[in-house]
C-alpha cells in the first residue's frame, strides 16, 4: 500500500506551512527535530520548505518531532478547506444572481434591466400632449 502524497493543493501548501513555523518555533534544533521524527535532516528541510513529496505519515512524525499534534494541524486544514469552499460558494451564488439580472445583447453588451429601465422612463420630460391629458 502506497503512502498518499501531499505536495500540490491548498492544504499541502497549508501542511507545510504548518511544518514550517512548528519548526521555527521549536526550541529544538533542526537536527534533533529530524532525530525525534526519524528522518533525515536534508528531507525535513526539503518538506518544511515545499520541495519535497510531503506523506501524511511524515506529517505525524514530524508533528511529533516538534512536540505537536498532528490531528490538531489536519482539524485546523480541514476547518479552512471547508470556509474556503463555503465562501466560494456564496460567491458563486451572488454572481450567479448578479449574471441573472443582467442580459447581453449579440454583441456581448450588458443590456439595461426593466429596473434600470424603469427608472430612466420616471425621469423622462413628458412631452406636450402628456401634460394635456393630465390638465383633462
Amino acid at each position: 500500500m502506497s503512502q498518499s502524497s501531499m505536495k500540490d493543493g491548498p492544504s499541502s501548501r497549508r501542511a507545510v506551512e504548518l511544518i514550517a513555523a512548528a519548526i521555527e518555533g521549536s526550541p529544538k534544533s533542526l537536527t534533533q527535530i529530524a532525530a525525534d521524527a526519524g528522518m533525515p535532516r536534508t528531507t525535513l528541510v526539503n518538506i518544511s520548505k515545499g520541495r519535497a513529496n510531503l506523506y501524511v505519515e511524515q506529517l505525524i512524525l514530524i508533528a511529533e518531532g516538534v512536540g505537536a499534534d498532528a490531528s490538531n494541524w489536519i482539524a485546523l486544514i480541514e476547518q479552512e478547506r471547508r470556509a474556503d469552499a463555503l465562501a466560494s460558494i456564496q460567491d458563486d451564488e451572488l454572481e450567479r444572481k448578479r449574471s441573472a439580472k443582467r442580459q447581453v445583447d449579440a454583441n456581448g453588451r450588458i443590456l439595461p434591466s426593466t429596473e434600470e429601465l424603469g427608472n430612466v422612463a420616471s425621469r423622462r420630460p413628458r412631452g406636450k400632449r402628456e401634460e394635456q391629458q393630465d390638465d383633462e
